[in-house]
């Protein structure tokens, strides 16, 4: 949906180069991250979208955004924390110009299968936004 890739466009562009301690941002889910050259990371992206309510005009949606924060599992996991952190705040003062919608919703923590390689502080939050019907 053209729609949910604006959205994203619009986060992504707004943390692009803006958190001090990543190096590395995606836009969308990652293909495959070299712990090694691409971490610390941030990737963007949008999932569960689901139609709520339709009017004559359109349909408004509600969605997941999620900003998933990648670090090597080597490090503690304080800097995971300090790095999320980072992130949250500087999302605070996000204004979106497609987004009804823009609530912190959860926090977690997520290991690689071998919890060797890289640990991820995903941050997600709850959307909302209107498409119009011609859209």
């Amino acid at each position: 949906m053209k729609q949910l890739g604006l959205i994203r466009s619009e986060v992504f562009s707004y943390l692009e180069d803006k958190v001090d301690g990543i190096d590395n941002y995606f836009n969308g889910h990652t293909v495959f991250l070299h712990d090694d050259t691409d971490l610390p990371a941030i990737c963007v992206f949008i999932d569960d979208a689901q139609a709520d309510e339709t009017d004559l005009c359109g349909t408004y949606w509600v969605a997941k955004l999620n900003i998933q924060v990648y670090l090597k599992s080597s490090l503690p996991e304080e800097e995971l924390d300090e790095l999320m952190e980072a992130v949250i705040t500087k999302c605070a003062g996000f204004e979106s110009d497609y987004l009804e919608r823009f609530e912190l919703s959860a926090v977690s923590y997520i290991n690689d299968d071998k919890q060797a390689e890289w640990i991820i502080g995903s941050i997600q939050y709850d959307i909302s936004f209107y498409r119009k019907g011609a859209e």
